[in-house]
């Protein structure tokens, strides 16, 4: 769609730079009247002449003043120019000449086919093959000159996890939610990292992010799942079953997270059993 948008603007832009080479080139409408008039002049002294009204000393002298002025007059006109045909061979030529400069500068130096990206991909471009040590090295440079990045904390928060630098993980979650102004994901990112930072423990901290993250969307699966984790490992098991058992009828039943939620139920009944 862009292309034709910018096409229709290029085609309008060259007819208007191109309509005057095509236009034959108008006399001056103030030239004519004034060459009209002088003709006009001569004729109404002959006429003159012709019914005694003026003697022929007197036509003669106005009838050479009027024809000076005449021929200098017509002496104003513009020179030859040039035919149609040649006004529209070189519109044309023109008109073909000034895309194909512009398109081939263009290929050389453009390309068409890329995609728009974010400043920060555009600054730093990942490889596709960058190996996670990799990426993290780039990024805590890129950090090193522009500690206020926030995106580049964002990006880098689960490189950490995947290394399993989790106190590493939790500080760029920290960072970003610092940054970038709080939202339900980061305020339950931040809870996830501080679970695998603790070796599965739901810490009051990382609780009261979870909370949080309701606060601003209740619907967040994860964060309810979390919460009534950490119920059960506090001791409240009623308030872990009522959590999870709500949380189960609603999500699908093939998913992650009903997979763990049942396992979870499962371990509740074996230890209620006892």
């Amino acid at each position: 769609m862009i292309w034709i948008i910018l096409g229709l603007l290029t085609g309008l832009a060259m007819l208007s730079a191109l309509w005057p080479l095509a236009r034959a080139a108008r006399p001056s409408r103030e030239r004519e009247a004034e060459v009209a008039f002088f003709r006009a002049q001569i004729a109404e002294l002959d006429a003159d002449l012709r019914r005694g009204l003026i003697d022929p000393g007197g036509a003669e002298a106005a009838r050479t003043l009027a024809a000076r002025r005449l021929l200098a007059g017509e002496g104003d006109a513009p020179a030859p120019t040039p035919s149609k045909g040649a006004r529209w061979a070189a519109a044309c030529l023109a008109a073909l000449a000034i895309p194909a400069v512009a398109f081939g500068l263009y290929a050389h130096v453009g390309n068409p086919a890329l995609p728009d990206q974010p400043l920060f991909a555009r600054l730093n471009p990942a490889q596709p093959t960058e190996a996670p040590a990799q990426a993290v090295a780039r990024l805590e440079k890129h950090l090193a000159a522009r500690p206020e990045d926030g995106q580049a904390y964002e990006q880098l928060a689960p490189l950490y996890q995947n290394l399993n630098r989790w106190d590493d993980a939790v500080r760029a979650r920290t960072e970003a939610l610092r940054l970038l102004g709080e939202t339900a994901q980061r305020h339950e990112a931040i809870g996830e990292a501080m679970i695998d930072a603790r070796e599965g423990m739901v810490t009051l901290e990382a609780n009261e992010h979870f909370e949080r993250a309701l606060a601003l969307n209740p619907n967040l699966a994860e964060a309810r799942f979390y919460i009534g984790l950490g119920a059960a490992q506090d001791g409240d098991t009623a308030r872990a079953r009522a959590i999870w058992t709500a949380l189960a009828s609603e999500i699908p039943k093939n998913s992650r997270l009903n997979a763990a939620i049942t396992q979870q139920l499962s371990t509740l009944d074996s230890l209620e059993s006892k």
